[in-house]
């Protein structure tokens, strides 16, 4: 019995050292010493530059203030912060052809924040997609990791 109660523990511990290290490899955070607006220009730039038109602008940093006293916040956390929203008729219709369920990573996302605390240095996040593909999606999401991810670089390839 007691065999059995490690086994089962050891088991236990792995699986979750798994989902730990795959949410690791799934959100990836780029930080840069420059400007909000600088590298959020680069950003807009790049991403029209592949083509892409940008759906969306969420400004969550402003809707975070604004609505802080009706939730009892009193931590600010950003400075600024926004969500770049967009999408790729191509690499959308491979995705969802793959797998209709994979509309839910439509459109593309990429946050950009500044924290309250460290003016100065602006963070660029966004989601690798591949690791949490259904069966049969890991190139089509593949294929959206590598535009996002050569956006990204476009974007602070400048800094």
């Amino acid at each position: 019995m007691p065999r059995a109660f490690v086994a089962a523990l050891a088991a236990l511990l792995l699986a979750l050292a798994a989902d730990r290290a795959a949410a690791g490899e799934t959100l990836v955070v780029r930080t840069v010493q420059a400007s909000f607006d600088e590298v959020a220009a680069f950003l807009q730039e790049a991403i029209q530059g592949k083509g892409l038109v940008i759906d969306n602008i969420s400004r969550v940093g402003e809707m975070l203030a604004r609505t802080a006293g009706d939730v009892g916040a009193t931590r600010k956390v950003y400075r600024r912060a926004e969500v770049y929203q967009f999408c790729s008729a191509r690499y959308s219709r491979a995705m969802v052809e793959a797998d209709p369920r994979n509309l839910a990573f439509c459109p593309y996302r990429i946050a950009l924040y500044e924290l309250a605390d460290r003016p100065g240095l602006v963070h660029v996040a966004y989601w690798r997609l591949a690791p949490l593909a259904p069966p049969g999606s890991g190139k089509a999401l593949a294929d959206v990791d590598a535009l996002v991810e050569s956006i990204v670089g476009d974007a602070l390839g400048l800094f």
